[in-house]
Formats: C-alpha cells, sequence, structure tokens
C-alpha cells in the first residue's frame, strides 16, 4: 500500500499537468534548446514493444501552457526524450500497450535519478514528476 498511493498521486498529478497542456499542444512540438543550459533525460522502457507516451515540461508561472509537451500513440520502446532543464516541472506518462510491464525515469544531467516509476501487467501505466521548485508556494527546493 505504501508505493502504491504515491504512485496514485503522482498518476493524478501527471494526468492533470500532462493531459490538458498535451492536448492543445501539437504531438510533434519539439524541444527548444538553450545553450549552456544542461538536459534532462525523459525515458520508457518496458517487455513490450511499442507504449503510448506523453511528455511535459513546463514552467509553473505559465503550466497552462507547457514550454515543450508531445504525445505518442505508439512509441517504439526503448523510448528517450532530452529537454532542456530551464523549466520547473518536468513530467511523463506511459502506457503498455504490448507487454506486461512499463517503466519511466527522468534524469538529470549528470545522469543521476530523480524519479522512476514501474507498473506491472497488461495495459499498465507508469507516471514520473519531478519539479525544482515547491508546487504551492513556488520557492525553489534547492
Amino acid at each position: 500500500m505504501r508505493k502504491v498511493l504515491p504512485t496514485l498521486s503522482a498518476g493524478v498529478i501527471a494526468a492533470a499537468l500532462i493531459i490538458a497542456p498535451t492536448a492543445a499542444a501539437s504531438a510533434a512540438t519539439a524541444t527548444a534548446t538553450h545553450p549552456g543550459v544542461k538536459p534532462y533525460t525523459l525515458t520508457v522502457t518496458g517487455n513490450g514493444t511499442h507504449a503510448m507516451v506523453m511528455w511535459s515540461a513546463a514552467k509553473l508561472s505559465n503550466a497552462g501552457s507547457p514550454s515543450s509537451s508531445g504525445m505518442l500513440k505508439s512509441a517504439h520502446e526503448p523510448w528517450t526524450k532530452h529537454v532542456s532543464a530551464k523549466d520547473d516541472i518536468y513530467s511523463i506518462m506511459a502506457s503498455q500497450k504490448t507487454g506486461t510491464r512499463i517503466s519511466c525515469t527522468i534524469r538529470d544531467s549528470r545522469g543521476k535519478v530523480l524519479s522512476r516509476s514501474t507498473s506491472y501487467g497488461k495495459h499498465g501505466i507508469a507516471t514520473c514528476i519531478v519539479s525544482t521548485k515547491d508546487l504551492f508556494s513556488g520557492a525553489s527546493l534547492g
């Protein structure tokens, strides 16, 4: 039960942060690159061949309009996306289409895992969220 509740909470937050902005954004939105800004790496892996992947990177001051986002209905596993580290919140939601295990991971520019989630079972859903700021006050977490 201890692991289910954070994953469930993350799923609810991910749905609110990813699905609404992604619906308005083009699925082919490209990530802006900024010289000197180190990327975060978003990955999805599993034991299937395809997964539905929704991802988003946004500033808290502009959460309704993400800096970059996308939705792939049938992403090949493993899937990787590099996004610039200039945003405040990063999220991935992945749904397994053909296997029984799906995982998402968000890593910083040094390769340190900041968020990881795995789901088991047919049509499993994994969600990963990283915030660099307090979601309620907007203050930096350091």
